[in-house]
């Protein structure tokens, strides 16, 4: 795992379009094996014994006649064909343009929002992008979150990726420019001697960065409660 680590960090930081209005040719080329390569990870480290197990069986032959007789779909976590084909949406691969185009991607209960959400997020942080992923609920939230955490930190990325419910993504973006509550006291004292001027996202070690917003159920961010 820890060669595909690097692997698959090497190959996004040499095609990473590092901003949605330079969204090159070279990255989307690169983008089925980038995918490819986070699917393969993301089976070998969820399915855990059963992946183990059955790497094991298929290095003898006697044994891989009876491991063949087993569905591995039954066995290994991956991702589908929807998801897959989602992620490459959401990626601009049939894109024509030379920027990335926001989407709106529909996919039904139970085919696996939370898989296209952790590996898109995981994506974009090698891209060299800050993520912010967002659900009405925070338990659902803390759940996809906690999900992928272990890809996160695998891919050294963790620090460049938010989960929240959308209250508490609302409240960041409110006090970006500084603490709402002593802006508004500073105005009403007259203290306050310019007007908070929009600042330009610095992440440690990656300079200047863009943020990327992915919104899990996002008729509830529509919705008369926001």
């Amino acid at each position: 795992c820890a060669e595909l680590v690097w692997d698959l960090k090497a190959q996004a930081k040499e095609c990473a379009p590092r901003s949605v209005s330079r969204w090159t040719l070279q990255f989307r080329t690169a983008l089925p094996k980038l995918l490819a390569g986070l699917a393969a990870y993301y089976t070998i480290s969820s399915s855990g014994e059963s992946f183990s197990r059955l790497s094991k069986a298929g290095s003898s032959r006697k044994q891989l006649s009876t491991t063949c007789a087993v569905d591995t779909n039954l066995v290994l976590q991956r991702p589908h064909l929807i998801q897959i084909l989602t992620l490459l949406r959401l990626f601009g691969y049939d894109g024509q343009g030379h920027s990335l185009d926001r989407q709106l991607v529909q996919i039904r209960t139970g085919e696996g929002k939370s898989l296209v959400l952790g590996i898109g997020s995981l994506l974009f942080a090698l891209l060299g992008f800050r993520v912010r992923c967002v659900c009405y609920s925070e338990f659902l939230s803390r759940r996809d979150h906690k999900l992928f955490v272990d890809m996160f930190e695998a891919f050294q990325v963790g620090e460049f990726v938010t989960y929240s419910n959308i209250s508490k993504f609302k409240a960041d973006k409110v006090n970006e420019k500084g603490d709402i509550r002593q802006l508004t006291v500073d105005l009403l004292k007259g203290n306050l001697t310019a007007a908070p001027r929009d600042l330009p996202a610095r992440t440690k070690g990656r300079g200047l960065v863009e943020d990327i917003l992915l919104v899990d159920e996002v008729d509830m961010f529509f919705g008369l409660d926001y």
